[in-house]
């Protein structure tokens, strides 16, 4: 089922609000709400009234084949196919009435979404299916073994030339930046990069002045996020793309 929250990993803060989804209960037995009516319609007995289960949102989100630690506490992306529908699948919720649900029930997962204002009707709308981005870091070059060229001509050679002991592994100096990846992340499109830069600035404990976001494309093609105001949502920055973090 669904609850409205602004969960606190989750980066919504130019958001009025946000909500939680919840998926339904459909195994739930019909014993749950047996009774027994007299001819006048009034209730004599229940039958063993059960308390509901836990709330179960696994079915709602999709396995991740991406093995990346995430940033932000979505609690999983919902699934595309088939498509989940609102009253069938899910409901949405407050946040207060998520955590009153959570308390009485118990859940395995939390699925906060955040409320957004359409960009063209200007009516607030749950957006359900935040932008799943993919930060990629830059490792160091890539190290290469030095020969030891004193390696046959005995210890008094090494001590008779001090400053040429071997120094291990070094950079190799025409070796290419390696760029892997490091963390997820789901932000609302609505979002801009100036906010975007500030949560991961705080969330990997960056100063902002030391961090730039990279649109990556291809390892020969990097656009540099620079203008701060532009939302995702213009900059047309779908599900999956791949930002490096500098």
């Amino acid at each position: 089922e669904a609850s409205e929250t602004a969960g606190s990993g989750f980066l919504y803060s130019a958001t009025p609000g946000a909500d939680v989804c919840f998926a339904r209960q459909h195994n739930t037995s019909d014993n749950n709400n047996q009774c027994l009516l007299g001819a006048n319609g009034n209730i004599l007995l229940h039958l063993n009234p059960q308390k509901p289960g836990a709330i179960d949102n696994q079915p709602l989100v999709t396995q991740e084949p991406v093995k990346a630690t995430s940033l932000t506490l979505e609690g999983g992306r919902l699934k595309r196919t088939p498509q989940l529908i609102h009253g069938r699948d899910y409901e949405m919720v407050p946040e207060p009435v998520w955590r009153a649900l959570y308390h009485w029930y118990g859940a395995n997962l939390a699925l906060p979404r955040p409320v957004i204002k359409n960009s063209k009707t200007d009516i607030p709308e749950l957006e359900l299916f935040p932008r799943y981005l993919l930060f990629l870091r830059q490792q160091p070059a890539t190290r290469t073994q030095q020969s030891n060229i004193w390696v046959n001509m005995g210890m008094m050679s090494l001590r008779m030339f001090p400053q040429h002991l071997p120094r291990g592994n070094v950079p190799s100096p025409n070796a290419p930046l390696k760029r892997v990846l490091a963390y997820t992340g789901c932000f609302s499109r609505m979002q801009t990069i100036k906010e975007i830069h500030e949560y991961l600035s705080q969330r990997l404990r960056i100063k902002e002045e030391d961090m730039r976001l990279w649109l990556y494309n291809s390892e020969n093609y990097l656009t540099l996020l620079d203008d701060e105001d532009h939302k995702l949502e213009y900059l047309k920055i779908q599900d999956e793309q791949h930002l490096v973090i500098e």
